[in-house]
């Protein structure tokens, strides 16, 4: 009851938050509080006053009225500038604007890759196809893709630390003309915690049909997300209570699924409702998504050459 409380109110302020911050309503507040400090200088030091000019333009009762309407005015603009202050240092808005310095590194390590292919092209152009899956290194490749997405999460997500983000990635025996019937487990992050004990699943198998991941299998939706976890099935039951976040990635290319990506995100509630998760998914998570595809996609594309092409 307490958890349910506490989402609802932290949802009201993130609302409250996002209205109050927005740039129109913060330059109306900026605009009035430095006219107002202006106002203040030039009446101090230089005896201005606009009450000698306004009034030639109204009469005594709209004077009257126009001043203290400016009083509410610059009252409220004073007071919203310092409710702005406090919830810049405490956003109910736990995602942080990051960039995703990962992506570099993976994009440069593509980049190279492709620099090797060249190389053993020019200096043995009709034998150069046998070693592309070889330098491909598909196994290390995406390790790397995802210590960097685990690297993202914590550090994009306020109050997250190593321990509170676990993934998982598998792998599915999907063929062109064949459904997948089993996920493989390939690695997780961080490795250390040594956690996975389904290393096979079988989407067919009612031992599994609780599992988030054969859920997604099953459905045409490409992201299973749960925002609440208190019904989350997990094999290591002992640490269920502690997974508030679950979000599910089907990893597919050319048109097929061929692997499967798990996210847990454990002790701290991050997001209140899906809508939250979606939009942290598509601003943050899509791009390392989209280049495990890539290493898939590439993959099978070295394959072709050396089964179909030569």
């Amino acid at each position: 009851m307490f958890t349910s409380i506490n989402n609802q109110l932290m949802k009201l302020y993130r609302w409250f938050y996002k209205k109050i911050s927005n740039k129109f309503h913060r330059l109306f507040v900026d605009l009035t509080t430095y006219s107002i400090a202006a106002y203040f200088a030039l009446k101090k030091f230089y005896g201005f006053s606009a009450t000698n000019y306004l009034k030639y333009i109204f009469t005594e009762d709209s004077g009257d009225f126009l001043a203290s309407s400016a009083l509410w005015i610059v009252a409220y603009a004073i007071f919203m500038k310092g409710i702005l202050l406090v919830c810049d240092k405490f956003p109910g808005d736990r995602v942080r604007s990051l960039h995703a310095s990962g992506l570099n590194h993976c994009c440069l390590r593509i980049n190279d890759e492709i620099k090797e292919h060249l190389k053993y092209v020019e200096t043995n152009p009709e034998s150069a196809h046998t070693t592309f899956p070889e330098k491909h290194n598909f196994s290390a490749n995406i390790t790397i893709v995802a210590k960097y997405l685990h690297e993202h999460i914590v550090n994009s997500l306020e109050g997250a630390k190593s321990r509170d983000v676990f993934l998982s990635l598998y792998t599915s025996d999907a063929t062109p003309g064949q459904s997948l019937a089993k996920l493989n487990y390939v690695l997780h992050e961080p490795i250390k915690r040594d956690v996975i004990t389904s290393k096979i699943i079988d989407v067919n198998d009612s031992n599994y049909q609780y599992y988030e991941c054969v859920k997604c299998i099953h459905d045409s939706k490409s992201t299973q997300i749960l925002s609440n976890c208190d019904g989350y099935h997990r094999s290591n039951s002992k640490r269920n209570k502690k997974v508030k976040h679950y979000i599910g990635m089907k990893i597919i290319a050319n048109d097929i699924v061929v692997g499967f990506l798990n996210i847990e995100l454990y002790n701290t509630v991050f997001f209140t409702t899906e809508d939250e998760i979606i939009d942290y998914v598509e601003d943050q998570l899509l791009p390392y998504k989209y280049l495990l595809e890539y290493q898939f996609l590439k993959r099978e594309f070295f394959n072709y050459i050396n089964t179909k092409l030569v």
